[in-house]
């Protein structure tokens, strides 16, 4: 579960396969989000809809649009990402390089919750 501070009262995010299958049909895959993510190419524009989309679905429906530029979206996201793949990045366990691995070089002050 993550928390999400919102304009009135922080919400509670449990991601769900809803969610996931939602953020898939107009983002694509996570992991290629997470790889633009991880390679700054992701636009700011595409994050903060990405970011709306979380709020959202933990039961945010304050206006969003003002109040998102000013949270650290990046962090946000990438707490999500970690949440839904970590584990099953865990459970893989592939020989290369995992998703996890590359989160924690680009963001070491960051920790799998």
């Amino acid at each position: 579960m993550i928390s999400l501070q919102g304009p009135d009262k922080v919400y509670a995010l449990k991601p769900s396969l809803e969610l996931i299958a939602a953020l898939e049909s107009e983002h694509g895959s996570l992991y290629l989000l997470a790889d633009e993510l991880l390679d700054k190419t992701l636009p700011l524009s595409e994050m903060v809809e990405v970011v709306q989309t979380l709020y959202r679905h933990a039961g945010c429906d304050a206006a969003l649009d003002e109040f998102l530029l000013q949270q650290p979206c990046t962090e946000i996201l990438i707490n999500f990402l970690l949440e839904v793949l970590g584990p099953i990045e865990r459970a893989a366990a592939p020989p290369s390089a995992s998703f996890m691995d590359e989160m924690i070089k680009k963001f070491p002050d960051r920790q799998e919750r």
